[in-house]
């Protein structure tokens, strides 16, 4: 399987028109501040640039910003599997303790959100 150098299958999957430029800004900003407050949640840094690459003004996630904001985090290649390719990233390492309770955390909730309806 080739390496994913950008994706954006957890931000916008399936076909998109090309963005503006003011629509691209924007989006840019909102992904930033979820994933900075996604990783404050975990205890881990905080990118201090967008963790993001426009390829004809589509926003992808970019593997490479991701990897030097997540150096050093246990489970940083499964936050990266996560985040790159949604479904597969698969179990979570033992020594990953923040990411294993907010995952589990998180799969519950889903789980007893959709159990109501």
């Amino acid at each position: 399987m080739p390496r994913l150098e950008c994706s954006r299958a957890l931000l916008l999957p399936g076909p998109q028109p090309p963005l503006s430029h003011f629509g691209a800004t924007l989006l840019r900003h909102t992904l930033t501040t979820g994933i900075r407050y996604a990783l404050h949640s975990l205890g881990a840094p905080m990118p201090a640039r967008a963790p993001v690459r426009f390829i004809d003004l589509r926003l992808y996630l970019d593997r490479d910003k991701l990897a030097e904001t997540l150096s050093g985090v246990p489970a940083a290649g499964a936050l990266l599997a996560a985040w790159l390719e949604p479904g597969g990233a698969g179990r979570l390492p033992a020594d990953s303790g923040a990411v294993r309770g907010a995952a589990t955390f998180h799969r519950w909730r889903l789980r007893l959100r959709f159990a109501r309806r």
